[in-house]
């Protein structure tokens, strides 16, 4: 392994690392709590399903914590299927181990 792929994957490790101390919004974590729930009974859920477990009648009000989340390394798409909601092929997602860990961590904190 030459000098540029270590370089590579420590820059990588630091971009995780600083995604991981980003502190997460009250709105982030409750569409992470409601991925982790949803994800209990199906492989990953869609943006609609999400946004109807918490409550809202249209994706858009997840969908921008979502892409945030995704950023900060707290969520992953993991498939495409048919939506629950609209029957519409839409992507699926699930948690990451950051994911998790920051479920924790809120889980301890109330």
């Amino acid at each position: 392994m030459g000098g540029h792929e270590f370089h590579q994957m420590q820059d990588t490790s630091l971009v995780a690392h600083e995604n991981m101390k980003k502190k997460i919004g009250l709105r982030q974590i409750s569409v992470l709590k409601e991925i982790n729930r949803q994800t209990v009974f199906f492989e990953g859920v869609t943006d609609w399903e999400v946004a109807r477990g918490v409550g809202y009648l249209e994706r858009n009000k997840v969908s921008p914590r979502r892409k945030e989340l995704v950023e900060m390394k707290k969520i992953q798409s993991v498939g495409v299927r048919n939506c629950k909601i609209t029957g519409r092929k839409a992507i699926i997602w699930k948690l990451t181990k950051f994911g998790e860990i920051e479920i924790e961590k809120f889980n301890k904190r109330t």
